[in-house]
């Protein structure tokens, strides 16, 4: 309850996304266990693109919440959403294109980062939404996979 009431706060406030976050870090830094502290730091820096951060947050909150259910399901899928969409972000647009040039070292981050969400899917609630979002993220990663191939071929 306290997280749907946190996340329509965080929704509805006049505050900067900025201010937001600093303050979770506050908070943080005195209660560095508390779950509902770093899912929220997760959920804010989510919503600021900040993705690493984020996943990195929503994992910490995942490891901490001892018999919270609740935060534990969300913060799994949180946290794979969040190195999904840093894999993503990584990217330029239209990187499927054979003609768009991608940078080996961001295909070698992004790819990482795929893996990595995939990971925390399989350890996700095995609903219909993450069933979902895993297949979406094998799908890209399978499409980073072929891109990597298609830059050793022609030596990009």
């Amino acid at each position: 309850m306290k997280i749907l009431f946190f996340f329509m706060l965080l929704l509805s406030s006049p505050l900067s996304a900025n201010h937001d976050i600093q303050a979770l870090l506050k908070k943080q830094a005195q209660h560095p266990n508390d779950p509902l502290i770093n899912y929220n730091l997760g959920v804010a820096q989510y919503k600021q693109s900040v993705y690493q951060s984020a996943a990195e947050n929503f994992q910490r909150a995942y490891q901490h919440a001892e018999g919270n259910d609740t935060i534990a399901k969300q913060a799994l899928f949180n946290a794979a959403k969040s190195h999904e969409q840093y894999g993503l972000h990584l990217l330029p647009d239209n990187w499927q294109q054979p003609e768009v040039p991608v940078d080996p070292l961001v295909l070698d981050k992004a790819t990482k980062a795929l893996q990595e969400a995939i990971t925390w899917y399989a350890k996700a609630a095995q609903d219909e939404k993450t069933t979902k979002n895993r297949a979406l993220a094998e799908k890209i990663l399978e499409e980073l996979t072929k891109k990597k191939q298609g830059n050793i071929v022609t030596g990009k």
